[in-house]
């Protein structure tokens, strides 16, 4: 049985979507006030944990997030699952859902999870490790 999910790391597009800040921060506020602790990488800017600049690259910005997600070094403890604003299209968003589905956490998209009921029999599109 998986526990009370509480942490939400956010999930799409942002070197396809010219409009992925507004985007995240929209899907961010509104988990929020659902009472949700998201990870948004967005806000995370362009630096890593050391404070180097890491902007422009594509590697260096997916390892920092995958990092982050998983609870090492930026965050006390691991996201419990995946809030996707959907997409066409992302090679960072596909690895992180197959990582999340590794490790049997929860992947829903923002609507879902703000619909989310917390009972265990709720039906979103996707769960993982059930």
């Amino acid at each position: 049985m998986k526990s009370i999910v509480t942490r939400l790391y956010l999930s799409g597009a942002i070197s396809e979507d010219a409009d992925y800040a507004a985007k995240f921060q929209n899907a961010a506020e509104q988990l929020r006030s659902k009472g949700f602790t998201v990870l948004n990488p967005v806000e995370l800017g362009h630096v890593d944990k050391a404070g180097a600049d890491i902007n422009g690259s594509w590697e260096l910005h997916l390892m920092r997030d995958l990092c982050a997600m998983l609870g090492y070094g930026i965050t006390a403890d691991a996201c419990q699952g995946i809030a996707l604003i959907p997409y066409e299209e992302s090679g960072g968003a596909d690895l992180e859902c197959y990582v999340a589905e590794a490790l049997d956490s929860y992947i829903m998209t923002v609507d879902e999870w703000l619909d989310w009921t917390g009972d265990e029999y709720a039906e979103p599109v996707w769960i993982v490790g059930e």
